[in-house]
């Protein structure tokens, strides 16, 4: 078993990127910490529930 988490999250960027999905995968993976061209933030939880492995 794991557990998933939903939640709405927002990442600003301060240029118009090419790849939206890149830049929100960047943000989950390496955060805010030397992001330079955007911030990032969680917005709200939306569910937790267990889910079997894959």
């Amino acid at each position: 078993m794991k557990t998933r988490i939903k939640f709405v999250g927002y990442v600003d960027a301060f240029v118009t990127p090419d790849d939206p999905e890149d830049w929100v995968n960047g943000a989950l993976t390496y955060g805010d910490k030397h992001a330079s061209n955007h911030t990032s933030w969680l917005g709200e939880i939306l569910s937790v529930e267990e889910i079997d492995d894959d």
